[in-house]
């Protein structure tokens, strides 16, 4: 049966529940296998943003395109390999994780679009054909590259206990140390150095965050649920679970059902709370909705 993640942006306010489900308290086992599973997949979207940035931002001095796109697909292959890596490892512990985020192929497509943004703005402007400038391209986009890196990590070490943290104030403090990082090489090259980029601090910053939140969304609410409508789920048979086996069942007997339906980042905003949990069957990754 596969198994559905249900996160914090995926409501379960809807779920069909005849009577209380027995669930057994995890509080005090080991890392939940799709957290960790999402741990890994974030942080290595982060590796991938940074190794991709970090492409260009020598490509900007060298003008070697063939040893950048060559980086570039290395740096696509360790994604895919470590993604998948954490699926088989996941679904060994009996949760399917490539079920509720979106595929590797699908993730770098969604970073090389922010990158290639991210890339045209910094250099649209800028003569790299002076050494000067090629230099102040390579250090934003450096500095750019740490900040993608160190954002998503910060975020893969959010969602793998999530009970250390259930405010998010580590990731928080983590993504601001990077921030002010960025700031900091901006200042110097732009401000300090007049450095003629024709992209902006803030603008730069905004694609940034932006993927950030993208790669957030589509690995921790799942691509593959519906956001127009709610898809019923109707888990059968046992379903075995970290040594146990669960069949989960309404009061008189009836098939258990619930409903789930997938929410934009707009509808997900919040502080979480809760405890992972099993409930009727489905892998709960956040529940605190």
């Amino acid at each position: 049966m596969t198994r559905w993640s249900i996160p914090r942006g995926l409501s379960i306010g809807s779920l069909l529940v005849a009577a209380a489900v027995a669930v057994p308290d995890l509080a005090t086992a080991a890392v939940y296998p799709t957290n960790r599973c999402v741990s890994v997949k974030q942080r290595d979207a982060g590796r991938y943003c940074r190794r991709v940035l970090k492409a260009w931002a020598s490509w900007a001095t060298t003008q070697d395109s063939a040893r950048r796109d060559a980086a570039i697909q290395l740096a696509g292959s360790d994604l895919d390999d470590a993604w998948a890596g954490a699926d088989a490892k996941s679904l060994m512990k009996g949760s399917d994780c490539s079920d509720t985020t979106l595929a590797p192929a699908d993730a770098r497509t969604m970073i090389d679009a922010t990158v290639d943004q991210v890339v045209g703005d910094l250099t649209a402007a800028l003569d790299l054909g002076s050494m000067p400038e090629a230099r102040c391209a390579r250090r934003l986009l450096g500095a750019a590259a740490a900040r993608c890196g160190s954002f998503l990590r910060a975020e893969g070490q959010y969602i793998r206990r999530l009970d250390d943290d259930p405010q998010g104030s580590a990731r928080d403090q983590a993504q601001a140390r990077a921030r002010a990082r960025f700031i900091v090489m901006w200042t110097r090259q732009v401000v300090a150095k007049g450095c003629p980029t024709g992209a902006s601090q803030a603008g730069l910053e905004a694609l940034l965050d932006g993927l950030n939140a993208d790669v957030v969304r589509d690995t921790t609410i799942s691509p593959h649920v519906d956001d127009t409508q709610f898809t019923t789920i109707s888990p059968t048979g046992t379903t075995d679970y970290l040594g146990r086996g669960f069949t989960p069942v309404c009061m008189n007997s009836s098939p258990y059902h619930y409903f789930v339906k997938r929410r934009n980042r707009e509808q997900a905003p919040g502080v979480l709370s809760g405890r992972r949990r099993v409930l009727g069957g489905s892998h709960v990754l956040d529940p605190r909705v």
